[in-house]
């Protein structure tokens, strides 16, 4: 049992760590996780990953492996061990899900720390001793449900570490009602995710942050209602090396002229409100967008797909969640001739125009949720780059169904048909091995 919970732990902080690649180098993230000291024993010199599971007294230990560099402790603790901070090779670390309510005063012994990971834990306030950290690059604060005040902390500790180029900070917290000016000291940081739900404003301020690439705002996991704000700021337009755009808890109204200036913009997620002006989506249209995510609202009473959506005709990658309304997509669907992946979940969608046809580059094709198509394009069949094709909650669909020319398909998923004795699955399978 204990073999299977390290492999969990291991795939998690794996996984957790890959996503920081740019602060990692290749030859540690290509390096073997070690999790127990009898493995890791057998060539200390080896080990630079180490995922520590257990009793904190013996922290010491690690202190053996002189090429340690990256650290998970996965048991719960309370308080860090000042030997921890020995370690002096240590690059990354990541101390999640326990108790911590400050940090040992010989932390800022770990010169060479660059990534940080205090996820779930329950700090009153947020140590001042992360500002003497000089090379810290990457910190991730989620989730402190103990600290008092999110937004003065921010001010007070995090814009006053100046090397940090990564910032996760969601607190889920009704105070942080906005974002300090003192972000701006901030330049070096090209990547920040926020909570946004209580935001009073999308912060014009972030217009400062002339090194931003990625831009999050929003809560993962927790479905709360957007707040809905008229434009977006025309100051975020000025980030000319923007590149992905996300809005998860927060809509707007409408896009501004300028923000045809992110012209280094490739990804794009955002939420439709009812009254969506799809007119200034026309703004993106000489953007070279490769991917977006779309979310409706479950107030928009739109019947067709916004045609607009269909003049970004850079797209490769395309995601569409509605609940139901959009019953067809538009005439001008198959302007989007660079699409390669297209995910629809939509319930009530029964059309297809026949310019979907011109979709040839389409590689992925996916129907995630209960949809009404009863009948599936024939020209599916030529689509000879698709390779994946999910139609598993569309149990309305009635054959004939040809597919015997999709000769590079390697994944089908076909539900079998409601009150119908004809296995849909088996046919699909065998109409495939029999051309």
């Amino acid at each position: 049992m204990k073999h299977f919970i390290i492999v969990i732990l291991t795939l998690i902080s794996s996984t957790a760590f890959a996503q920081l690649s740019p602060f990692i180098s290749n030859n540690i993230q290509d390096s073997t996780w070690y999790y127990d000291f009898e493995t890791a024993d057998e060539n200390p010199e080896k080990v630079q990953k180490f995922i520590f599971t257990y009793k904190i007294n013996n922290l010491k230990k690690l202190k053996d492996y002189p090429n340690l560099e990256v650290l998970a402790i996965e048991c719960y603790i309370k308080t860090i061990p000042k030997v921890l901070c020995e370690l002096k090779n240590l690059k990354a670390l990541s101390i999640p899900w326990s108790e911590l309510t400050e940090l040992p005063d010989n932390f800022n012994q770990l010169k060479n720390l660059e990534v940080l990971i205090l996820n779930h834990n329950d700090f009153k306030k947020l140590p001042d001793i992360l500002t003497q950290l000089p090379h810290l690059k990457c910190l991730h604060l989620i989730n402190l449900s103990s600290l008092e005040n999110p937004k003065e902390e921010l001010e007070r500790v995090v814009c006053n570490i100046p090397t940090l180029e990564e910032l996760r900070y969601l607190m889920f917290s009704t105070d942080l009602t906005e974002i300090p000016e003192a972000i701006s000291k901030l330049q070096n940081l090209k990547y920040l995710h926020i909570d946004a739900i209580h935001l009073q404003e999308i912060p014009k301020v972030l217009g400062t942050l002339t090194n931003l690439e990625e831009l999050y705002f929003g809560t993962p996991g927790l479905s709360r209602g957007p707040s809905i704000y008229p434009e977006f700021p025309k100051e975020l337009c000025t980030l000319k090396k923007m590149e992905t755009l996300s809005f998860r808890d927060i809509t707007i109204q409408a896009f501004p002229e300028e923000i045809s200036q992110l012209t280094n913009l490739k990804k794009l997620r955002i939420s439709i409100p009812k009254d969506f002006n799809t007119n200034s989506l026309l703004y993106l249209r000489n953007i070279h967008i490769e991917s977006m995510n779309i979310y409706f609202e479950s107030g928009v009473k739109l019947i067709t797909f916004p045609p607009e959506f269909c003049e970004i005709k850079t797209l490769q990658s395309l995601h569409i969640f509605t609940y139901r309304n959009i019953s067809k997509l538009p005439e001008n669907f198959g302007n989007l001739v660079n699409l390669e992946y297209l995910s629809i979940s939509c319930d009530s969608l029964r059309y297809f125009p026949e310019s979907f046809c011109n979709l040839t580059k389409l590689n992925h094709l996916e129907f995630l949720s209960t949809c009404n198509l009863e009948q599936l394009p024939e020209c599916i069949n030529n689509f000879n780059n698709l390779e994946y094709l999910s139609l598993g909650k569309c149990n309305k669909l009635r054959p004939p169904i040809i597919l015997n020319k999709l000769s590079k398909l390697k994944y089908l998923n076909i539900s079998i048909v409601s009150g119908d004795k004809f296995d849909y699955q088996s046919y699909f399978y065998w109409d495939l091995l029999t051309y």
